[in-house]
């Protein structure tokens, strides 16, 4: 949010997808320090695994939510004016196409994200392969699916969402809306499923 900040407005708004798909570097980065992903839909998906109780998911989703809040008031009181204007302008989504349509797309390619951000890290450790380089280039493929030629897709995080269309007052009908953060949350359910099925933790594993 920060770089965005700095940029021009018809940049931030045209290329604000691609940006926040460009967390993955941050988000690994992050895991390498904390040892864990602050995503929501990526916690909804250790959840599923047995990693998280639903106790902590329970204490981790407002957690997410008020977080992002914070970030986002604290940006705009530190970049007043235009600048945090444009930091702040929330991503577009496709006003012409149906609920349904948004929910699903949100689901799906938010389902491929978690499994490809607990997936991938492994595969290429195993491979000496630098993560933080190669996980971006293997998520090319996933972000041409969830980006139309519009710039409008998936951000991969309902509280991001959620704190840019509040702290930015930006008027939406609560179920228009609602497919860009409900999806999202069902999309990291299913991811978490199919981490369960095919790509298991080892329990043998101290």
């Amino acid at each position: 949010s920060i770089l965005i900040s700095f940029l021009p407005e018809k940049i931030v708004n045209d290329n604000a997808a691609g940006f926040v798909f460009a967390a993955p570097t941050l988000l690994f980065a992050m895991h390498d320090y904390y040892r864990i992903i602050p995503n929501l839909p990526v916690r909804i998906s250790e959840m599923v695994m047995g990693r998280l109780t639903p106790r902590d998911l329970a204490i981790l989703v407002p957690i997410h939510f008020l977080a992002s809040v914070a970030g986002v008031l604290i940006l705009r009181a530190l970049f007043p004016g235009v600048i945090a204007s444009n930091a702040l302008a929330p991503i577009v989504y496709s006003e012409e196409r149906s609920w349904a349509y948004d929910f699903i797309r949100e689901t799906l390619v938010t389902a491929g994200f978690t499994v490809s951000i607990l997936v991938l890290p492994e595969l290429l450790k195993v491979n000496s392969m630098s993560k933080t380089f190669f996980c971006p280039l293997f998520l090319l493929p996933l972000y041409l699916y969830s980006v139309d030629g519009g710039d409008m897709g998936s951000a991969f995080s309902p509280d991001l969402i959620y704190a840019l269309r509040c702290v930015s007052r930006y008027e939406e009908l609560p179920l228009r809306q609602s497919s860009h953060l409900f999806g999202p949350m069902l999309g990291g359910f299913l991811g978490g499923c199919i981490m369960a099925t095919y790509f298991p933790d080892d329990s043998s594993r101290v």
